[in-house]
């Protein structure tokens, strides 16, 4: 997801298209980032515009991210979303909304939610920060040197981390398995 250096020049000099390709190429990866963590859709929508307006804010404040612009934008994301946690600490995921019909709910729609169901049940079970490098990594697409700019952490450090979370859903995985 790295963007061209002239796009992002163009960006700085508050060229509208280049800012329209920023949105385009990041909206996407960031939504999807925030959802997992929020489990809203309303939720990961207001916070990822949120931080495209801080991301506005500082391009008219003449103090935009110099490097890493996608570091930089999921490190606002992140903040946004911790900031989100801790002013609604409990809340129930969306629920299927009452229009659908239940002809549309084939089998293989229910075994994808089920599989989605039971990744987030172990994404739950690992801590923090190691859920935190596998949703940037694998959710959020980032690669190794955007991860460890969001997390203020050298690549190394997330590769260890990206390992021992690995290992763990793999472990949690297996007992889940060996349970039903």
């Amino acid at each position: 997801m790295d963007i061209d250096p002239n796009l992002l020049g163009r960006a700085y000099q508050r060229d509208e298209s280049a800012l329209e390709a920023i949105f385009d190429a990041y909206y996407p990866a960031l939504y999807r980032y925030l959802y997992h963590h929020t489990g809203h859709i309303q939720t990961a929508e207001d916070l990822t515009a949120t931080v495209f307006q801080r991301f506005l804010e500082q391009i008219y404040a003449d103090k935009p991210p110099i490097t890493h612009l996608s570091g930089w934008l999921f490190r606002v994301a992140y903040r946004l979303m911790v900031d989100d946690i801790r002013r609604t600490k409990v809340r129930d995921s969306d629920a299927l909304p009452d229009d659908v019909p239940t002809e549309s709910l084939t089998e293989q729609t229910v075994f994808t939610q089920m599989q989605t169901a039971q990744i987030h049940e172990t994404l739950a079970q690992l801590p923090a920060r190691q859920r935190e490098v596998l949703l940037l990594r694998y959710i959020a697409e980032l690669d190794l040197s955007a991860t460890a700019h969001v997390l203020g952490m050298n690549i190394n450090a997330v590769k260890a981390l990206q390992h021992r979370a690995t290992t763990n859903m793999k472990r949690i995985l297996t007992l889940l398995g060996e349970l039903l």
